[in-house]
């Protein structure tokens, strides 16, 4: 994703999401500051959101992460359930506070990913 983009992030995420979930282009503008390597944009269309979940899949792994997690919101659970995403505990105070602030449907789901050793 580059500068250019936001517009076009922005006017999807006004197309897609509830204005409660919507973030500021300076919210978008951050993470493409701190992670310019995990801010994709894909053309929407049908199998887009398999296309995006298998580059994240192979990042991470790269990257030695054990789990990709997310936060499934307006009633998603069971499509990223699809995914191969299950339900996780949430284990802090300042966790549940987060979640709470997503809605009362949010969820908070992880993907297990494969572990790679380190003499592969």
């Amino acid at each position: 994703m580059t500068h250019e983009d936001l517009p076009h992030v922005l006017a999807l995420q006004y197309s897609c999401y509830h204005p409660d979930f919507h973030e500021p282009l300076s919210a978008f503008e951050s993470k493409l500051s701190a992670s310019p390597d995990t801010c994709w944009v894909i053309s929407a269309g049908q199998g887009a959101s398999r296309q995006l979940l298998r580059q994240a899949i192979t990042h991470a792994t790269r990257l030695g992460l054990a789990r990709l997690s997310l936060i499934a919101v307006q009633d998603s659970a069971a499509f990223w359930g699809h995914l191969g995403f299950a339900a996780r505990p949430v284990t802090s105070a300042p966790l549940a506070r987060k979640l709470a602030s997503f809605g009362a449907d949010a969820m908070l789901m992880s993907h297990n990913l494969p572990q790679v050793s380190a003499s592969a």
